[in-house]
């Protein structure tokens, strides 16, 4: 009786520990420094993608290891018409922006910016509109530098884009006090400065500490009608499982992801009511995020090139059908985490979501 009731803590253990290894290989010191560099290169015999910003705009000051790449993207990407990491990339932040009705002559505030792709489109990308006030936070000095680095040549690139008033923080998504977050954090409940009128959160917010104290201070932050959009991931697991929810705990211990943070769809959008936002839309796009991450990552043909009838690979666990020249070759550490994934999604339960919500035109905080 007492080896049975002892025997989910042992499990838990174990999974604990073989994640932990697998983490270490996975999550080398450079993971959330350089990392994206390598996925955003191309694999050979492939053009090209057009810059988002011309070479003449590079700045004299860019890292040896970025003049490599055009293009840094870092979230997993919407693969539904892509057939490279950064075009998939750009394709879920675009859904994003959409889906929080970023307007010309607005504020908008982009939690989570990294290296700052996201940010260059509301500079370079002609089906996005440009706003008079540009905000973000990122939490690691590397990337706010870089990005903000990439906005001054953007800027510099074009008089129009002058016009826009850019203000770029490092620190914790999440404002803490005073004392522990940087000055003039977009999230500080008592800021004087101007509210955005859209918050985008693009493939982060469930690393957050945790994500509902971070949609509760964007809607405190958000102005009267504002808008916010994220790419999230949810969890929807049976109860009953036991060994399904040892799983998806390891997973999350690899990927960092706080326990916490892992609701369902529908008590997502059952948050985001309880915290006042009105017209709350949990979109599951998993089937257009998952197979084209995982496929890139593990080397193999993408989904929809596949023959019919095809499954995710051959015996030996390779795509046949794909020549070697046009895969990306990434290595083991990224085919391991591809095959994180594959089980996050597979056997786990995990779920990629576009989430949109708008805050009341008139919110009486009594």
């Amino acid at each position: 009786m007492m080896i049975t009731s002892l025997l989910p803590y042992v499990l838990t253990a174990i999974a604990s520990a073989l994640c932990g290894a697998a983490a270490v290989l996975a999550y080398n010191p450079q993971l959330y420094g350089t990392y994206h560099l390598e996925l955003n290169r191309k694999p050979s015999r492939q053009p090209e993608p057009t810059p988002q910003v011309g070479k003449e705009q590079e700045s004299k000051t860019q890292p040896e290891n970025e003049k490599e790449v055009k293009t840094q993207w870092m979230n997993m990407g919407y693969w539904k018409d892509a057939d490279r990491f950064p075009e998939a990339c750009q394709a879920l932040a675009l859904k994003v922006i959409r889906a929080a009705r970023c307007k010309s002559h607005s504020c908008v505030l982009d939690v989570g910016f990294g290296s700052g792709d996201s940010l260059l489109l509301f500079f370079t990308h002609p089906d996005v509109h440009q706003p008079r006030l540009l905000k973000g936070i990122t939490n690691l000095k590397s990337h706010h530098k870089t990005a903000t680095r990439r906005l001054e040549d953007a800027r510099s690139a074009h008089w129009r884009n002058k016009d826009v008033v850019v203000d770029l923080r490092c620190g914790d998504a999440v404002y803490r006090s005073p004392k522990s977050s940087p000055p003039c954090h977009p999230l500080d409940p008592q800021s004087p400065l101007t509210k955005p009128t859209s918050i985008i959160a693009i493939d982060c917010a469930y690393h957050f500490k945790t994500r509902e104290l971070f949609l509760r201070q964007c809607f405190h932050r958000l102005d009267d009608s504002g808008n916010i959009a994220l790419a999230d991931m949810c969890l929807v697991i049976p109860n009953d499982s036991l060994l399904l929810w040892l799983k998806a705990r390891a997973v999350c211990f690899v990927l960092g992801v706080p326990w916490a943070n892992m609701n369902t769809p529908e008590e997502y959008a059952d948050q985001l009511k309880s915290i006042g936002f009105v017209e709350p839309i949990v979109e599951d796009i998993s089937d257009d995020v998952f197979p084209g991450l995982i496929a890139f990552m593990r080397g193999e043909a993408l989904p929809k090139h596949r023959p019919e009838g095809a499954t995710d690979a051959t015996k030996d666990g390779k795509a046949d059908w794909r020549s070697k020249s046009e895969r990306p070759q990434l290595g083991p550490v990224w085919s391991l985490m591809g095959s994180v994934f594959r089980l996050w999604w597979r056997e786990c339960g995990g779920t990629y979501v576009l989430v949109s919500a708008r805050k009341p035109p008139i919110y009486d905080s009594d």
